[in-house]
């Protein structure tokens, strides 16, 4: 069978699987500050933004992050410390 290929790339679509990945969030509250604060400042204009397209639970971000002295700053599109 021929299929419809794509050929500016090197795989056909009909080879592709495509899955519903939720992003993996670092589990270390100082790693998950960077991670979460340099997404912010050089991908997403808000968390909301962030969290919708990771698909990533903000009212458990925020707590970890509260409970790790930090706080989400819509003025600053970051977390900050408290």
């Amino acid at each position: 069978e021929i299929l419809s290929c794509d050929w500016s790339s090197d795989v056909c679509s009909s080879d592709l699987i495509w899955y519903n990945v939720t992003m993996n969030l670092p589990k270390d509250s100082a790693i998950l500050l960077g991670f979460l604060n340099l997404k912010l400042r050089d991908e997403y204009s808000s968390l909301r933004a962030l969290c919708e397209d990771l698909d990533a639970d903000r009212e458990g971000i925020e707590a970890q992050m509260l409970a790790f002295g930090y706080v989400y700053s819509e003025q600053a599109n970051a977390f900050v410390c408290v």
